[in-house]
């Protein structure tokens, strides 16, 4: 309620900040009248430039700390670059066919070979590996090195699973030990066909042969 007492302590109505229409705060001079408490804290941060908006301090906090400044970007592109090249001129040159008929999956490989060979490694996502699966793998490579050098016939999965299956050896019947060399085969197989695709990505042809 207005009072003849409170109405002298009430600034003129034409004091007050007018707005513009361009979206910035309404300036603070002595013809503009802005009440300290509401205003305060809001006209402290604009004079020392400081957010004023959430949405603009969370912009700022996102930056990439590690982002590389333009310049610095620049002299690294150079550098590369003049590496990039003598390894571009060996990949045309031998491998001229997989450039014409299959040049995506050679960009593939080309950029799977070179993430592996800097940090961070990949994380390998999936199941631990099993030891017991990891030594069936070595043990029948080695047995297939055997039979193309002819001192083998065949692959003897008795034998891989008797040093590479906990307990195998007190299993009593037949079936049961046909069944775990079945596990340990399967489990073998899917090693070896998940290696194959992580090392051998593409066919590539080198000098118009595939490899």
């Amino acid at each position: 309620m207005i009072t003849p007492e409170n109405k002298a302590l009430r600034p003129p109505l034409k004091s007050l900040p007018q707005a513009d229409g361009s979206g910035k705060p309404a300036a603070i001079g002595s013809g503009n009248w802005r009440d300290p408490a509401i205003f305060g804290p809001l006209d402290q941060k604009i004079r020392h430039g400081e957010p004023t908006s959430p949405s603009s301090r969370r912009r700022k906090s996102q930056r990439d700390p590690q982002a590389l400044s333009p310049v610095r970007a620049k002299e690294l592109e150079a550098i590369i670059r003049k590496q990039v090249g003598p390894i571009s001129d060996f990949i045309r040159e031998h491998c001229a066919a997989q450039l014409r008929y299959r040049p995506e999956s050679l960009k593939r490989l080309v950029l799977s070979l070179i993430r592996k060979q800097l940090p961070p490694k990949p994380v390998r996502v999936g199941r631990p590996e099993k030891a017991e699966v990891t030594h069936a793998v070595r043990l029948r490579a080695a047995q297939l090195r055997e039979i193309e050098e002819g001192r083998r016939r065949q692959v003897d999965w008795d034998q891989i699973a008797a040093q590479c299956i906990p307990g195998y050896q007190e299993i009593r019947f037949d079936w049961k030990r046909r069944q775990a060399r079945k596990r340990l085969s399967d489990a073998v197989g899917r090693r070896s066909k998940v290696q194959r695709a992580h090392e051998k990505p593409g066919a590539i042809l080198i000098g118009g042969h595939p490899s």
